[in-house]
């Protein structure tokens, strides 16, 4: 079950609330970091695959300029699941 799962789960009722709690959580530092101790080794092995890759590379050649879309692409696939995560946990608290 995802985090957006599990909140299609809530009753009508809590939506507001979850939404609210949200918009708080993804600026507070606290849950944030909350929001990422829960996705240590949450992500799929080809993400941290393509990280330990990465960072060879730069570490045998530099930060080249097309390792720059890589490293995009990698830390939109991370923020994705922080969100997922931030949404879950106001899921949670909501109830």
């Amino acid at each position: 079950m995802t985090p957006y799962d599990y909140n299609l789960e809530l009753e009508a009722d809590k939506t507001d609330e979850v939404e609210a709690l949200y918009e708080r959580y993804a600026k507070d530092p606290e849950k944030i970091a909350e929001a990422d101790t829960w996705l240590d080794g949450a992500l799929d092995e080809a993400f941290y695959n393509g990280i330990e890759t990465m960072f060879a590379n730069i570490g045998d050649n530099g930060l080249m300029p097309e390792y720059v879309d890589t490293i995009l692409s990698l830390a939109k696939i991370a923020s994705k699941a922080r969100e997922e995560r931030i949404y879950w946990l106001s899921g949670r608290d909501a109830c």
